[in-house]
C-alpha cells in the first residue's frame, strides 16, 4: 500500500529517507537538505510517519501560530519527558493551557523587574571571582560558570526563602548536578531523584503553611484547576520545578557561552559594547528601562541568539490533515522547524554567517523570520526573564573584564535538546577597571 508520504501532493522528497531527532545527525541532515530547498518532505526509515522540514517563515508561523491548535509536540517529546517529566514544555491540550495560565503572570515584565536585585547579587559574586582569577592569571571556565550562575538565579526564583535550607541539607543548591552532568541521559534522571525527594517533602510542608510563598513554587502549590478547583498533584509540581530549573538556566547559559566566544573573536564589536556599558553605574539597581538605554548591548544579544538559538529545533505533529505551502500534510505528519537554519536563510538575511549586531538596527526582512524563543502560543514562557538576565550579565561583565577565548578554531557544536558548545569554553581574562 502506498504511504501518504510518497503520494502526489506531499512536498517533494529529500534525496534519502531519514528519521529526524534531537541530535547532531539531524542538525547535519538539515544543513544538507536546506541547501537545496526550503520545504522538503522526508520519507521515514523506521518511523511510521513522514516528516516535513520547513525553512520558510510563513509556513513556520502557520504551524506554530496561525493553526497551532492542529499541532501537538512532535519528535523528541519522549526524550524531553524522560528528563523533565510532564512539565509545561512537554504536555499538550488542557494540561498545557492550565500550566501556562498558572505560570505566565510570574514571567511578565513587572514580575521579572522584582528579581533584578537577585540577579545583581548573583552576577556580582561571579564577576568578582572572575576578576580574582584574571588577576592571578588563572583561566576562566565560562561554560561551567554561566551554567552555575543561571541555575542559582533560577532556583532562587523557584524556592525563595527555602533555598538556603535546601542547600544546607543537601550540601549544594538543588539541581546542581545539571552543571556537571551534560549528557542528559538516564544517568542524569537518576541523579536528580534525590533532589526530587527533597522537593516532594518541601511541597508537603508548603501545603500546610497558611499563606503561599511569593516564589514560583508558591505559585504552583497555590494553583487550582479552573473547572474542578483541585490543586496540582505533587508530581505535576515536581515536573514543573524540574522543567523550570533545567530549561530556565540551560538556554541562558548556552547563549552566554556563545556570546563571550563571539565577542572575543570580534574585537570591534567588543569595543563598541565597552563604550556603551562604561556610561552606566553597574551593578547598582537596574530596571528594564535602564537596559533599554543600552541598545547596542541588546543588539549584540539579539545577534548571538540569531546565530546560536538554544532552542535550535521545534517539532510538531499534525492532528488532522492540513495544507502547507501549497502541499498536502496528512494527519500524523511530523513538521520540523529549525530557528537555527531559519536565522541563516540567505533569502531573509544578508551574509547570514557574519556576526553583525547592527543588522538589528532595522527590522528583519520578514517579521516572522526571527524566533530565538519559538513562536505562537507556545513561545518560551521565560523569554522576558532570559533576555533581562543575559543583557544585564553582558553589561556587568563587560564593564570589568575582557575575555579572550583560549581554544583553537570554531568551537564544535552540540545539537541535542539545546544548541551548546560541545566542549567547555575557557577564556583568559584581563581586568578593565
Amino acid at each position: 500500500m502506498t504511504s501518504p508520504w510518497t503520494q502526489d501532493g506531499f512536498p517533494p522528497l529529500a534525496p534519502r529517507p531519514f528519521d529526524p531527532d534531537l541530535d547532531e545527525a539531524t542538525f547535519d541532515y538539515l544543513d544538507e537538505v536546506f541547501g537545496e530547498r526550503d520545504l522538503v518532505g522526508v520519507e521515514p526509515v523506521v518511523r511510521s510517519s513522514g516528516v516535513v522540514l520547513v525553512n520558510r517563515p510563513d509556513e513556520a508561523w502557520h504551524v506554530l501560530g496561525r493553526n497551532h491548535a492542529n499541532y501537538v509536540k512532535g519528535i523528541g517529546v519522549r526524550k524531553v519527558r524522560m528528563l523533565l517529566g510532564k512539565g509545561v514544555i512537554a504536555v499538550d491540550g488542557k494540561a498545557w493551557r492550565d500550566r501556562r495560565r498558572v505560570l505566565q503572570p510570574s514571567f511578565h515584565q513587572e514580575a521579572v523587574s522584582r528579581l533584578t536585585g537577585l540577579m545583581v547579587d548573583a552576577n556580582r559574586r561571579f564577576v568578582d571571582r572572575w576578576c580574582e582569577q584574571a588577576a592571578a592569571g588563572e583561566p576562566i571556565d565560562v561554560s561551567t560558570d554561566t551554567a552555575r550562575l543561571t541555575l542559582e538565579i533560577m532556583v532562587q526564583c523557584l524556592f525563595g526563602s527555602d533555598l538556603e535550607r535546601l542547600t544546607s541539607d543537601a550540601g549544594d543548591i538543588p539541581f546542581a548536578v545539571l552543571t556537571d552532568d551534560l549528557d542528559r541521559t538516564l544517568t542524569t534522571v537518576h541523579r536528580l531523584q534525590a533532589d526530587r525527594q527533597r522537593l516532594r517533602a518541601l511541597i508537603e510542608e508548603r501545603r500546610r503553611r497558611p499563606e503561599p510563598e511569593p516564589d514560583l513554587l508558591g505559585v504552583l502549590v497555590a494553583a487550582r484547576d479552573e473547572e474542578t478547583g483541585e490543586p496540582l498533584e505533587d508530581k505535576s509540581i515536581l515536573d514543573e520545578a524540574v522543567t523550570l530549573a533545567v530549561a530556565g538556566h540551560e538556554t541562558s547559559a548556552s547563549a552566554l557561552s556563545w556570546a563571550w566566544y563571539l565577542l572575543s573573536e570580534h574585537p570591534e564589536v567588543e569595543a563598541r559594547l565597552h563604550e556603551e556599558v562604561d556610561g552606566f553605574d553597574l551593578p547598582g539597581p537596574v530596571s528594564a528601562a535602564d537596559l533599554k538605554q543600552m541598545p547596542y548591548t541588546r543588539r549584540v544579544l539579539d545577534e548571538v541568539l540569531r546565530m546560536y538559538p538554544p532552542g535550535w529545533i521545534l517539532t510538531r505533529r499534525a492532528l488532522e490533515d492540513d495544507h502547507l505551502g501549497g502541499y498536502e500534510i496528512p494527519k500524523g505528519t511530523h513538521v520540523v522547524v529549525s530557528p537555527y537554519y531559519l536565522h541563516r536563510n540567505p533569502d531573509y538575511w544578508d551574509e547570514p554567517d557574519r556576526f553583525d549586531p547592527d543588522r538589528f538596527l532595522e527590522p528583519p526582512r520578514h517579521k516572522r523570520v526571527y524566533m530565538p524563543f519559538g513562536a505562537g502560543p507556545r513561545r518560551c514562557i521565560g523569554d522576558v526573564l532570559g533576555l533581562f538576565e543575559m543583557q544585564f550579565h553582558l553589561a556587568l561583565v563587560s564593564r570589568r573584564l575582557k575575555l579572550r577565548y583560549l581554544g583553537e578554531g570554531h568551537p564544535a557544536i552540540e545539537a541535542k535538546v539545546n544548541l551548546r558548545p560541545k566542549d567547555r569554553l575557557v577564556f583568559e581574562g584581563s581586568i578593565r577597571r
